[in-house]
């Protein structure tokens, strides 16, 4: 947060408490009663700077202007009421260099419409360099915001209500500035508060809910510091910005609120600090900026507890974020994301999902309890293990470590986990060089919603002699990620094995069969080995390469296959396939090309497939080469192209 803006909003808050007077007047100040039926704007022009005008219970039909500074008080907010009267005008004007206190009054109903551009409706709207202090106001259902604040003005609330006005309840324009203070901001039709230009407003003790759009929305230059404070129930973000604007949160519980939590954009500043952010739909949707959070709570948000997208620059240190469908920390686009000593857990995709260009950096987090704790593209000693490395060589199972993940972790790099015959329960990730060896028959299964083995940079796993299952992948491997699996088989996964950014896989005499969104798929730049493998009746595709995966596949056998291809080629994946038995797949083609793909097919063999040996989709601006192939029984022929017939030579 910008130091000297915030300075400026303290001094002002001293200033402005101090220019507070008491009740009870002095016996110096002019003291002007209004009773029913006389005229208030007619008892301010006649009243001396400093005079306190008293209105009786009652309830007067005036629109009023003040530019000299006195106090304007009634009994009490239910006795004392000022209606508007005319379209466009507030219901009280504040300008000039007048400082005007507005105590124990309610002020409601300004008229719909605008007069001029300089002046819209509102409830209470203070302009140029005046300052205008409001003790024990309701301000509600006027046609337009509930306050305006602009050019040069002040406004301090304390014990006010602002509730059911058309627009905003608080609007700080051009380098206005605010200060509330036990506040009540409810039922606003546009939303809760709106900072835009240079304005700015200190929340304190406040409480802003059940808006129908954002609690809060700065910005264009605005700043917004909140502290001690809820926002809640608000029916779009509970707390937005734009532009430059800059926020700061203190202490503050952001919950239940339709959108996000804190929804940023462009080259907003946001920080907060020992906050909460609960059962939003995310916790932080943070699209741009940079956003430092401390020592806060992000917890049971429906989806992501932070999602950083576009360019944003997010830090996360010391903060508890659990709970929720999505992931704990979701980094896509070209977001930079640090975290440090942050626990994260129970989420249904994952802990830490890092997909963007830049790797997810950080030390010593807790990340457990997560279908999936990390995937994708992080930085190595991101989270800290829950053993120290001690061992060489593991025997799983073992007393003292109740689960495989501390198994792994307590693996010195480079050491051997070998596991004995039995069914077990996993969610491994794997961050350095080791073995995994079968002794015996093991299964290993997932819980269906994250991987049973996510391998992420610096992981460099040996895994043989294991059945995988029941995962959303059987294998998932990241950027820097490389995997060599042998005598293994895969089956009944949503996907067998998937591959990002620039990960590797080496897969030899593997059985990859029955999954429901393909046996195989190599996504970015990562690159795919199968050798005499065996992948059957998966659906989708049994192997899928996109992006500009590299592919091959040698002496295996595809077969059985269902949805679009036995291989389907697209972006600008390429495939070598040698020696392998293309059979009896379902699909438009046992192998399918699109967009810029390409396939080069020596000695395979295409028989009995349900659609053609080999296609493309148009327009197609790939190339297929190869040769010695030979195609029989497909049922749509060998080639959809006559260009394509040198394929059987």
């Amino acid at each position: 947060m910008k130091r000297g803006v915030l300075f400026v909003l303290v001094s002002l808050a001293i200033a402005l408490l101090c220019g507070c007077g008491a009740r009870e007047e002095s016996p110096n100040v002019n003291v002007i009663r209004v009773r029913p039926g006389q005229s208030i704007q007619a008892a301010i022009d006649r009243a001396p700077v400093g005079a306190v005008v008293l209105l009786a219970p009652g309830t007067w039909q005036e629109n009023l202007r003040l530019t000299k500074s006195l106090t304007l008080r009634g009994e009490k907010p239910k006795t004392t009421a000022i209606a508007g009267v005319l379209p466009g005008e507030p219901v009280v004007w504040v300008g000039g260099e007048a400082t005007v206190s507005l105590d124990s009054l309610t002020l409601q109903e300004g008229q719909g419409g605008y007069i001029g551009l300089g002046l819209p409706p509102a409830g209470v709207f203070v302009a140029e360099k005046a300052r205008a202090n409001l003790t024990q106001v309701e301000i509600r259902q006027n046609a337009g915001a509930g306050l305006v604040v602009r050019d040069e003005a002040t406004l301090q609330l304390q014990s006010v209500t602002i509730t059911a006005n058309t627009r905003y309840g608080v609007e700080v324009l051009g380098q206005g500035q605010a200060i509330l203070n036990q506040v009540q901001i409810t039922q606003n039709k546009m939303g809760g508060i709106w900072v835009e230009g240079n304005g700015s407003i200190r929340i304190e003790h406040t409480t802003v809910a059940d808006n129908l759009g954002p609690g809060i929305w700065t910005r264009e230059g605005g700043v917004v510091y909140v502290s001690n404070a809820e926002i809640r129930q608000n029916r779009g973000s509970g707390v937005q910005g734009q532009g430059k604007s800059c926020l700061e949160l203190r202490a503050v519980q952001v919950l239940d609120n339709t959108e996000s939590g804190v929804c940023l954009t462009e080259d907003a500043t946001f920080s907060a600090f020992d906050s909460t952010f609960q059962h939003n739909w995310q916790g932080l949707e943070i699209r741009g900026g940079t956003t430092r959070i401390e020592g806060c709570f992000l917890v049971a948000n429906l989806w992501d507890g932070v999602q950083a997208r576009g360019e944003a620059v997010v830090t996360l240190v010391r903060s508890e974020i659990r709970q929720g469908k999505g992931s704990g920390v979701a980094a896509v686009g070209k977001a930079r994301v640090q975290l440090v000593s942050n626990r994260i857990t129970g989420f249904s995709v994952a802990g830490v999902y890092g997909f963007s260009a830049f790797p997810v950096e950080g030390e010593d987090n807790e990340v457990e309890g997560n279908s999936a704790h990390i995937l994708g593209h992080v930085a190595p000693g991101l989270r800290r293990p829950l053993r120290p490395e001690t061992f060489t060589v593991l025997e799983f199972p073992h007393p003292d470590f109740p689960d495989l993940q501390s198994a792994v972790d307590a693996l010195l790099p480079g050491g051997t986990l070998v596991i004995s015959s039995g069914t077990y329960e996993a969610a491994i990730l794997i961050g350095k060089p080791m073995q995994i060896k079968a002794f015996g028959d093991v299964i290993l299964l997932g819980n269906g919603q994250g991987p049973v083995f996510s391998i992420i940079a610096g992981g460099e796993l040996f895994l043989t002699g294991v059945h995988i299952s029941g995962g959303s992948e059987g294998l998932a491997l990241s950027a820097g990620a490389s995997a060599e699996v042998r005598e293994c088989w895969l089956w009944e996964n949503i996907t067998g094995i998937k591959l990002w950014h620039d990960a590797q896989l080496r897969a030899t005499k593997v059985s990859i069969a029955r999954h429901s969104q393909g046996g195989v798929w190599a996504w970015d730049k990562s690159q795919v080995l199968l050798e005499e493998a065996t992948v059957y009746a998966n659906d989708y595709c049994g192997v899928g390469a996109g992006g500009s995966a590299v592919l091959r596949i040698r002496r295996s056998t595809l077969a059985e296959n269902t949805g679009q291809a036995a291989v389907l080629l697209v972006g600008q994946a390429q495939a070598d396939l040698q020696q392998n038995i293309l059979a009896e797949n379902a699909g438009q083609a046992a192998v399918l090309l699109r967009d810029q793909a390409q396939a080069n097919l020596q000695q395979n063999v295409f028989s009995e497939n349900k659609g053609y040996g080999v296609d493309v989709v148009f327009p197609f601006q790939g190339r297929i080469s190869g040769g010695g192939n030979v195609f029989s029984g497909n049922k749509r022929g060998a080639v959809r192209l006559a260009e394509f017939s040198f394929l059987e030579r």
